[in-house]
């Protein structure tokens, strides 16, 4: 019998202590205690799986730090998807400090052992400063390692970076380079890119035979621009005989695949019947087509027609309904036109809130008319505050687009009673009211004949005066209208008198809306008999005939 060895306290100690920690681990030891555990040891997929756990709170507390933690730890491994976590957290900045320089360490390294599709994604955070700081040139770095990977979409990155001159020097032979080793491989964006540069005069030179080749290669695979590109020659017959059946039936291809500018330029060839037959229906259907996925101009020839009755009966309120869909996708010529309708209560219910709205939102996109209107709108206290500031402001504005009503209101401005002492403004206000109706505004037509007329602030001239009255009356202002009645049934203003042709204008005047010229008709009426009624009445259609066809270039009729 062997003697009993005795065992140290503390080794038996330990031993007991192993023992209860393994039984205790094989009886209630949880994965992640388990993922823990592993990850505290140095197993870098136990650490991913531990911070992708408290990533997404996934059996413990979320904790973006504690996530960040263990991706770095197996980062530090050149784990490379760690690397990536770890600066896509850096990056967003969600429940850690965003920091943009740590994200770009690590996505770095992401990228350094990752494949070109990786190294592309890092050019494109790299040229957009999504979570990184913007560095073009980096990007272009990136990007030429990832075409050099073989990535195709990396090669059409790059040929846009030298197209641009982004990150590297603008240099026209080395982006047709990348766009055609991307495009002979069959990508269709880089045969729609090089199609487009052999339509100018950069890169390889204009040549039209190359661009429908490479537009035909990129259109034949779905590309909705080269469709669009292709048709376009094809109407135009570039690069190949004229074919407007051709034409029709590339835009058709780009607007059955969802391409919104597709849309609206089908539906206008439907409309006008080129390439094929005319059909309202159609033209209809793709312009609603468009206008529901944003296209603005879309939706106002929409407006347009259904208040022309195209499709039926006008109807202003549906015709209202298009416009805002224009407006609300950022149309200004929309956004102008709904504001009128909300000002006069067409087709919506009257709110000169609303009108306010829309002209302001068309002013700011730089819509002369709008601008003039919205002046009006700021002098009058229309559904603002009135603020002359703010009116004088807009005036100006319109005024410098060439917009004519704009030009008359800063011209009635400068020759307010208030500058009537000032001679600087006086000679610019009458100087803007001659330029206004030199551009055919009636109202300032009137105005500065009335004035030459009279010798008001300028040198008397009565037979200047007549003419432009006669200019403005030509044009239907009600007005002007009734003051060549009032010359005729006188004799005076430089034309001799003429009963007939005086009621003849007095009536159109009247028909206008104004008062007065009703009183002067109605007067002059009872000195008149049956043969002279009827000669006016002669004179009032032709009279109508030519103000209704001849108005000035530019001009709009009063009436």
């Amino acid at each position: 019998m062997q003697p009993t060895r005795a065992r140290s306290p503390l080794l038996a100690g330990a031993l007991i202590a192993l023992v209860a920690a393994v039984s205790v681990g094989a009886l209630g030891c949880s994965d992640i205690d388990r993922t823990r555990w592993k990850a505290r040891f140095g197993n870098p997929d136990a650490q991913i799986a531990l911070a992708a756990a408290y990533a997404e709170g996934n059996g413990v507390a979320k904790s973006a730090a504690e996530a960040a933690v263990w991706y770095r730890k197996a980062a530090e491994q050149k784990r490379p998807d760690a690397a990536g976590a770890l600066a896509r957290l850096y990056a967003g900045g969600e429940g850690i400090k965003a920091d943009p320089a740590q994200a770009l360490q690590w996505f770095e390294v992401e990228a350094e052992a990752g494949g070109p599709d990786v190294q592309r994604a890092l050019a494109e955070r790299l040229d957009k400063g999504d979570g990184v700081d913007v560095d073009p040139a980096r990007a272009v770095t990136w990007l030429q390692r990832a075409a050099d990977g073989g990535s195709l979409d990396a090669q059409v990155a790059l040929g846009n970076a030298y197209l641009n001159g982004r990150g590297t020097l603008r240099d026209f032979g080395k982006a047709s380079e990348a766009f055609l080793h991307a495009a002979e491989a069959g990508h269709a964006e880089a045969q729609n890119r090089l199609g487009l540069l052999y339509t100018s005069h950069f890169g390889p030179g204009l040549n039209y035979t190359e661009a429908v080749k490479w537009f035909r290669a990129a259109a034949e695979q779905g590309n909705a621009d080269a469709q669009l590109n292709l048709a376009a020659l094809a109407e135009r017959g570039l690069g190949m005989e004229p074919d407007p059946a051709a034409a029709f039936h590339w835009t058709l291809g780009a607007a059955e695949g969802g391409h919104a500018k597709a849309q609206a330029r089908v539906a206008l060839m439907y409309e006008n019947g080129t390439g094929v037959e005319q059909n309202l229906a159609e033209a209809r259907r793709w312009y609603a087509a468009a206008a529901d996925q944003g296209e603005g101009a879309a939706a106002l020839r929409l407006s347009d027609l259904v208040l022309a009755g195209a499709f039926g009966p006008p109807d202003d309120a549906e015709s209202a309904r298009w416009l805002q869909k224009g407006a609300e996708a950022g149309d200004r010529d929309a956004q102008a036109r709904l504001g009128e309708c909300y000002a006069e209560g067409r087709g919506v219910a009257q709110d000169d809130a609303q009108a306010f709205h829309w002209t302001h939102e068309a002013a700011a996109q730089g819509h002369a008319k709008a601008q003039a209107r919205l002046g009006v709108l700021y002098e009058s206290g229309r559904g603002t505050e009135p603020d002359p500031a703010e009116a004088e402001k807009w005036y100006r504005r319109a005024s410098e687009l060439g917009d004519r009503d704009g030009i008359l209101s800063v011209a009635v401005l400068l020759l307010a009673k208030k500058n009537s002492e000032d001679p600087v403004k006086k000679a610019d206000g009458l100087a803007m009211l001659r330029r206004a109706a030199d551009a055919g505004q009636s109202t300032a037509q009137h105005l500065l004949g009335l004035r030459l007329h009279a010798g008001d602030g300028v040198p008397k001239d009565e037979a200047e005066g007549l003419r432009w009255i006669q200019r403005a009356a030509n044009q239907g202002l009600p007005r002007a209208e009734s003051m060549i009645g009032v010359f005729y049934a006188q004799g005076t203003g430089g034309l001799r008198k003429d009963l007939v042709a005086a009621h003849a204008w007095l009536s159109l005047a009247a028909e206008g809306g104004e008062a007065r010229a009703r009183l002067n008709r109605d007067t002059l009426a009872h000195g008149l008999d049956a043969a002279q009624r009827d000669r006016s009445a002669r004179l009032q259609t032709e009279l109508r005939a030519r103000i209704a066809v001849e108005p000035e270039p530019g001009a709009v009729p009063a009436r």
